[in-house]
Order: C-alpha cells, then sequence, then structure tokens
C-alpha cells in the first residue's frame, strides 16, 4: 500500500519530497526546508527510478512500503542493526503514517531524538564538561567497587605497564592559530569515544579496558595544553 495522491500532496505541502523506489517511496526533507536536522549531517539521497535527481539534506530518509496490507515505514542505518534511531514501524491507516512522518520531520519525535543523541556521540572532537561526566563515571564505579581501600604500587612499575595496550594520542601537526580544537584523530579513538559518551548517557557500566582509554583523552588534553603554552611563550 503506497501512499495516495491525496497523502503525497499532504506531505509536499509541507516542503518534503518524495521518489517513487521499486516497490517503496523514499520521503526525504531538503536541506533548505526549515524542520528537524542533524547537527554536521549531509547526506545526498539517490535518484529514483526514472533518474530524477538526488536530494541534498539533512536528516535521514523514510522509506514507505508495504507488509500484509499494512503500511510499513522504516530508516535503517546500522548493519546489522538496529541502532540508535533505526526504525520499522508499520500502521493501519494512511492518517497515522503522515503523523509519523510529519512528527519525524518537524516536530517531537523518538526516533529522530535518538539520532540526535547518536550524532552527538559519534562526532570527532569532544568538550571538557563530557570530560568530567565520564572521569566521574570512573571514579564512582572505582568507589563502588573499592571503596576506601589504598592503592600502593613498586617503584618502577610504570615502566612494566603494558604500554602496547594502550592507545596514544599524538599532536595534531599543525595547531590552530590562537587556540587548538580538542579534537581526536580518527580510528579506535574516536569509536572509544563515543562508545564512552554513548554507556555514561545510558547508564551503563564501564567495562575496565574502558576505563584504561580515558588516559587516552588527559593525554591528548595534556598535548593541546603544551601546544597552547609554546603559543604563549614564543607570542611573548
Amino acid at each position: 500500500m503506497l501512499p495516495s495522491d491525496s497523502m503525497r500532496k499532504k506531505l509536499e505541502a509541507k516542503g518534503l519530497v518524495l521518489r517513487n523506489r521499486f516497490g517503496s517511496v523514499a520521503i526525504m526533507k531538503p536541506m533548505e526546508i526549515t524542520g528537524n536536522s542533524l547537527p554536521d549531517y549531509q547526506s545526498s539521497h539517490m535518484q529514483d527510478i526514472h533518474g530524477q535527481g538526488g536530494i541534498a539534506s539533512d536528516c535521514p530518509m523514510i522509506e514507505w512500503s508495504s507488509r500484509k496490507e499494512r503500511i510499513r515505514l522504516s530508516h535503517w542505518a546500522y548493519v546489522p542493526g538496529p541502532g540508535p534511531g533505526d526504525f520499522e514501524e508499520e500502521f493501519d491507516t494512511e492518517e497515522d503514517a503522515v503523523d509519523f512522518i510529519l512528527s519525524y520531520f518537524f516536530g517531537d519525535n523518538p526516533f529522530f531524538q535518538a539520532k540526535v543523541v547518536d550524532q552527538m556521540h559519534r562526532r570527532e572532537s569532544y568538550n571538557l564538561e563530557e570530560v568530567a561526566a565520564i572521569t566521574d563515571e570512573v571514579l564512582r564505579l572505582a568507589k563502588e567497587l573499592f571503596g576506601d581501600k589504598e592503592f600502593t604500587w613498586d617503584r618502577g612499575s610504570y615502566y612494566r605497564l603494558p604500554v602496547d595496550q594502550f592507545w596514544i594520542l599524538e599532536p595534531e601537526p599543525e595547531p590552530e592559530p590562537e587556540f587548538p580544537s580538542l579534537t581526536g584523530e580518527t580510528g579506535f579513538m574516536g569509536y572509544t569515544l563515543m562508545m564512552l559518551r554513548r554507556k555514561v548517557h545510558e547508564g551503563r557500566r564501564l567495562t575496565a579496558k574502558e576505563v584504561s582509554t580515558v588516559a587516552d583523552i588527559f593525554r591528548h588534553i595534556s598535548l593541546v595544553m603544551k601546544q597552547v603554552e609554546e603559543t604563549e611563550s614564543n607570542s611573548g
């Protein structure tokens, strides 16, 4: 059951673009249309079966299809998924399906909000407020495990740590003109930050390995501070 002409017109009146695909209809919000959007998200959605051009959008696309006489709306970005913001929702009436679509692109929709949070977790920079939240969670977990116990170490034990298992960030090759940005390099560190943000946000317990990677964040902050000190020293 694909959208009727009246429902197509209702969606298009809001500025949405509908593209026919094989057995489904893609529904997109062009970037120039005011509504919900994801920070730093830009996508050019694919052409339709007639070769009509892609649509530049700041929102994920919704696919309208049918399943056993019901309307199915879906967005599935993670493989295998489902990931944050992925969904497959079924509706009995076009009116209910259209209401969901309008809430996704223009209103308060839980799936879109989950996608916004996920996008924030996946960004390649960080701020000190969230570092504080991660550190607080590490200390809370340590307090839960060890209470008021004292920790001791042997002289020189630092050099016996398995440093090959730690991820150390190198300084950025070219510092910013005034103040370097807190931006981590791509690779495992970006993925680690995403997981730390997500687990702290959801109140899930950190693992010992995840706690060990927090040291890399402070290592990176120290490198940025060193760049600032060198810049101030050279300018003074």
